[in-house]
């Protein structure tokens, strides 16, 4: 996609924190993560985005040279664009973002964020017969899109090869999962194929891998590492055309490839380093 000129965004900005009840599930309990979700509009938005793209945004209220890059959390059928960023740290920048974001209601002129893009290549799942979407922590923000928008396809469309679409996320902390159970709520009556959402929670307690740590909001969240060969080999059983996307930390990124690889897999690295 050719490059836009920066536009300035309409720009609603929100913070959602952890809930400290979850940290009593865990082995060792993790600080609690804080993500500032940032929902805009912008001129470049008429030429649709695709899932795995990404948007190069300024806040100057931050800094004036500042740009940084963000996968787009949003579907391209999605009215509203978004992007979820974790706070790294008070003086980092996603800390100051989120400073900012608690400001916002006393700003005269609110929160105001210019944007570059979308840029990247575009995907479409319905040319795969199976998709898995393997996500690390806020590694899930284009996999969110990724999923919202198979659905959205879904329901409108006459033909596809896609069969099944399955999302295995990984996180320290189940709180975090509850941060995108609304972008994650989806509604699949309807749909030609059956999706399903996998939780694991990498540092929660269990007395074996299959006991789980209970609930969230999106469902049962199991207490261990997934084993991705299990997962794409059970994904696959017949030999089918089966694609693996990953966004997440570099091992995890790893081990998913290898996994990949193993069961004849196509696979797409999804993630890009700050």
């Amino acid at each position: 996609m050719e490059p836009l000129e920066a536009a300035v965004a309409t720009t609603t900005i929100t913070t959602t924190e952890e809930a400290q009840e979850t940290k009593k599930k865990q082995k060792k309990p993790t600080p609690a993560e804080r993500v500032t979700k940032v929902a805009f509009t912008w001129p470049g938005q008429a030429r649709t985005h695709s899932p795995s793209m990404f948007v190069v945004v300024n806040f100057p209220q931050i800094s004036l040279n500042e740009w940084h890059p963000f996968s787009l959390s949003s579907s391209p059928l999605d009215s509203t664009a978004t992007i979820h960023v974790k706070d790294m740290g008070k003086e980092s920048f996603s800390g100051r973002l989120h400073k900012l974001a608690l400001a916002a209601s006393n700003l005269p002129h609110g929160v105001v964020m210019n944007v570059q893009g979308p840029y990247g290549s575009r995907v479409n799942l319905h040319e795969s017969q199976e998709v898995v979407l393997v996500a690390g922590g806020i590694g899930i923000t284009p996999m969110v899109s990724a999923l919202r928008c198979a659905v959205q396809q879904g329901l409108r469309a006459k033909h596809s090869k896609l069969r099944r679409l399955r999302l295995v996320w990984v996180a320290r902390s189940p709180g975090v999962f509850d941060m995108f159970a609304k972008e994650l709520s989806i509604q699949a009556a309807g749909l030609p194929f059956p999706v399903e959402i996998s939780l694991f929670c990498s540092s929660c307690s269990g007395s074996s891998p299959e006991d789980g740590s209970g609930a969230g909001i999106l469902g049962p969240i199991t207490a261990a590492r997934p084993n991705f060969q299990q997962i794409f080999e059970k994904e696959s059983p017949g030999g089918e055309q089966l694609l693996v996307l990953a966004c997440g930390p570099a091992a995890m990124v790893a081990e998913c490839e290898k996994a990949a690889h193993s069961a004849s897999a196509d696979f797409e690295d999804w993630s890009f380093v700050l």
